[in-house]
């Protein structure tokens, strides 16, 4: 039977890397700040869990990750082992996760909402010009950094295009592959959680979400269950967001978050053409973290 990875600790060697810290845990697996020591470079590395997911499949993240170019997404270093079990190795990116500037601040400012999403429009755009749809789109996996840059950090979802919980636990909740469904349920699309595969289209839903969040400070759909959340994604049961929010910019809301894929852009590339005119010039960001502290 196959075991769980026991944790590392700091001072711990794995393959030429010497673990200093940890980044973050979940149900998959851990990511780890580590310093290469051949290279003197600081990286993350992220070991997962062999019975949430199989080694040829972090192989396959790394690979598709790794054939993308933007500075908007995390930079894949290589695939290294411990052991049998290959760990991703990638870029160190500063900052806090996109979850974590929205709820400690409320929401963010509609100028700061746009700039945001359209660095984010951007790289997906550039992932699905090469084939790439990533499929778990979500802001606990958007880093923000002290300039008000965005980085898109996990591909673990991410495919080819040719090919009674506690809210804390609804956020890495996914359903089970063998449903027909993966992905973080709050950003799923309704033809996800009827079995369909990931497609161009539930991205784009996936950044209505996003964009919706970040303006109201909240997901358009909650729930205390994940089937109560897909239950109301599935009828477009929203939350409400301000009446303030309205015109142009709750249009390209509206759209990415049609219930019929066909109604939502056709491409995330339309989808940046869209949101270019709400905002022609960027604005540089003061990025506070929870306790309101700039980083």
């Amino acid at each position: 039977m196959t075991q769980s990875p026991s944790p590392l600790k700091i001072g711990d060697r794995v393959a030429r890397y010497r673990i200093d810290g940890v980044l973050g845990s979940g149900g998959m697996g851990q990511v780890y700040l580590a310093r290469d020591t051949a290279l003197q470079r600081t990286v993350a590395i992220k070991l997962v869990d062999p019975r949430r997911q199989r080694p040829q499949e972090l192989v396959r993240e790394a690979r598709l990750a790794a054939s993308l170019d933007h500075p908007s997404i995390c930079t894949i270093h290589g695939v290294d082992y411990l052991g049998e079990e290959p760990f991703l190795v990638m870029e160190h990116v500063k900052g806090i996760p996109l979850s974590k500037v929205i709820r400690g601040r409320r929401s963010i400012s509609i100028t700061t909402a746009l700039d945001f999403a359209r660095q984010i429009v951007s790289a997906v755009s550039h992932a699905h010009d090469r084939g790439v749809i990533h499929g778990d789109l979500k802001s606990s996996n958007i880093m923000v950094g002290p300039n008000g840059h965005v980085t898109i950090l996990d591909f673990g979802l991410a495919v080819r295009s040719d090919a009674g919980m506690r809210k804390a636990e609804i956020e890495s909740t996914r359903l089970s592959p063998s449903s027909g469904a993966a992905g973080t349920v709050p950003y799923m699309a309704p033809e996800i959680i009827r079995g369909q595969p990931a497609s161009v289209q539930s991205d784009i839903w996936a950044l209505g979400v996003l964009l919706f969040e970040m303006i109201a400070g909240r997901r358009p759909f909650i729930g205390g269950t994940p089937y109560e959340v897909a239950a109301n994604i599935l009828v477009d049961k929203r939350t409400r967001m301000e009446s303030l929010v309205h015109g142009p910019i709750r249009a390209v809301v509206d759209r990415c978050l049609a219930l019929d894929p066909a109604g939502r852009y056709r491409s995330a590339k339309e989808l940046e053409a869209a949101l270019r005119p709400l905002r022609r010039r960027r604005v540089p960001v003061a990025v506070e973290n929870e306790d309101r502290v700039s980083v």
